[in-house]
């Protein structure tokens, strides 16, 4: 009878040490971009973070793709999408809110550093919830009969 290989796990578990090692090498990525971002390597990171480089090349690769992973963290969720009743206002809100976020200076080291490092990757986990929230905004609009 032929062996049988189980399929990869590609997923992780949403708690557990999958869970502590996420959090900690997203808050070492943080932690270095905030005093040292020249510094930014998979072995640095793994060293702040208390793991092993293997660790991480295993889960993300590259650091484009830790990168990545930490920008689609940061920036899912933290904007609510703004109902004032008008296009308009739900708009002007939500410029107001994002210039806000962008203005603070973790996040926009960490939004140069995922777009410098992870290039249209990069760019797409800045923009993907933005442009969802954008959207949301919009479909809510053609549903107030506005186009």
């Amino acid at each position: 009878m032929p062996a049988t290989t189980s399929p990869r796990r590609t997923e992780s578990r949403p708690g557990g040490r999958s869970a502590r090692v996420r959090a900690a090498v997203h808050q070492a990525v943080k932690d270095l971009l905030t005093h040292e971002a020249s510094e930014l390597t998979i072995p640095v990171v793994a060293s702040r973070a208390g793991v092993h480089a293997t660790t991480v090349y295993r889960r993300w690769g590259s650091i484009g793709e830790l990168l990545a992973d930490v920008a689609t963290s940061r920036f899912s969720g933290d904007i609510v999408v703004p109902d004032t009743g008008t296009l308009r206002g739900d708009l002007e809100r939500y410029a107001s809110d994002l210039a806000k976020d962008l203005c603070d200076p973790d996040t926009l080291a960490l939004v140069r550093a995922t777009i410098g490092t992870g290039g249209e990757q990069g760019a797409a986990a800045c923009r993907g919830e933005r442009q969802q929230q954008l959207e949301a905004i919009l479909e809510r609009e053609q549903a107030r009969g506005h186009e």
